[in-house]
């Protein structure tokens, strides 16, 4: 029950952080990009941590190519968001991984319980009128060696007034590092 009402306020104090930015982003360039999978290779960690996820977390090495691109879109006037689905109790650990990985952390990270629960930030920042580049594979499973897809999320995604680029565009990017 307490671990349940502490994920809650930690929903709340997210949310309502995200929208203290609101007079930061209205009307901005946002680029929002997750992390697992997308900017760090998380997935063959689990396996090798025991699923100890605060430990894969720490571990995890942002690929190159998408921390360059991060970068890139810094140093363009692109306001830089990270958004991912990890349990709030990872949220010092998130914070410090980026900071460490020395990458562009004005606003922090904002995590949510569920893949599902990005949407709201999309549709916020949307409507506060960003003009919104989207980064995240959206997928799942790769440590039982079938990646699986939150297909009905992708297609909530493709329906929103935004960039996106998916699994297969973040493939192409993370090819280069070979």
């Amino acid at each position: 029950m307490l671990t349940r009402l502490k994920s809650s306020l930690f929903s709340i104090y997210v949310k309502m952080l995200f929208i203290s930015y609101r007079t930061q982003l209205a009307g901005k360039k946002v680029v929002v990009f997750d992390i697992d999978n997308t900017i760090s290779n998380t997935w063959p960690l689990l396996k090798e941590t025991s699923k100890n996820y605060a430990l894969t977390f720490k571990k995890a090495i942002p690929f190159p190519s998408i921390k360059d691109l991060i970068r890139e879109y810094h140093s363009s006037d692109y306001q830089v968001l990270y958004l991912t689905a990890r349990k709030h109790s990872y949220y010092r650990v998130t914070l410090e991984w980026i900071k460490k990985n020395d990458l562009p952390c004005k606003y922090g990270a904002f995590l949510v319980r569920a893949p599902f629960k990005k949407l709201w930030f999309l549709n916020k920042l949307i409507k506060m009128e960003c003009s919104v580049i989207y980064y995240d594979d959206l997928s799942y499973n790769h440590e039982n060696g079938r990646v699986k897809f939150y297909d009905n999320i992708v297609e909530e995604v493709m329906k929103l007034d935004l960039k996106f680029y998916g699994y297969e565009d973040l493939i192409n990017i993370q090819s280069t590092d070979a």
